[in-house]
């Protein structure tokens, strides 16, 4: 089993004297399957399964075989949303930066329906400007994760060679940015 998601973001905006400003947005989470209407209150930082387990969607996965029920998670899209409220005093500032510490892997943010970026790396922080997306009052941000999978299957695909790929039985690994215990290394309990 392996994490699709890690999330650790905040609005970024630099004050007279270039003091930087951060706000963060770990809270007011929720996700969903993508193709699902049900929606769920999330963690982040957080991992997927932990917030299927934590809202009762799954069998714990460290108890007997478990795990094995779990595997089809990795081969699903996740969307998570939270909402954003930008009052007058954050829009007047000059410049707005939205800041992501974890994205794993594949990953498309929308603020307000508008793709601001993808990120295909789990290794680095991401940050887009969102000044010229951001309104007064509500504004939506949605990440959609890709399975990690699927989007490495593609990838292996087009370099049209399988690398040697260790524990991971997809055999995608050696083709994505994202980490080695996530595929099955020697200290990951099953996931």
């Amino acid at each position: 089993m392996r994490s699709l998601l890690a999330i650790v973001c905040w609005l970024s905006f630099a004050l007279a004297g270039a003091q930087e400003v951060h706000i963060p947005l770990h809270d007011g989470w929720s996700f969903s399957q993508v193709g699902k209407e049900q929606w769920y209150p999330a963690e982040v930082p957080g991992v997927v399964h932990s917030d299927l387990l934590r809202n009762g969607l799954i069998p714990d996965p460290y108890k007997g075989s478990n795990v094995d029920s779990v595997q089809w998670i990795e081969n699903e899209a996740w969307i998570y949303k939270r909402t954003i409220i930008a009052t007058d005093t954050l829009l007047k500032h000059g410049h707005l930066d939205l800041v992501f510490k974890g994205l794993d892997t594949f990953a498309e943010v929308y603020l307000n329906d508008s793709l601001i970026g993808k990120a295909d790396n789990m290794f680095r922080s991401w940050e887009w400007p969102v000044k010229e997306l951001l309104r007064q009052g509500e504004n939506e941000l949605k990440v959609i994760f890709r399975s990690p999978i699927k989007e490495g299957a593609k990838l292996r695909d087009a370099y049209g060679i399988q690398l040697p790929h260790d524990n991971d039985p997809s055999g995608v690994s050696p083709y994505i940015r994202k980490a080695a215990y996530q595929f099955g290394w020697d200290f990951c309990p099953g996931w």
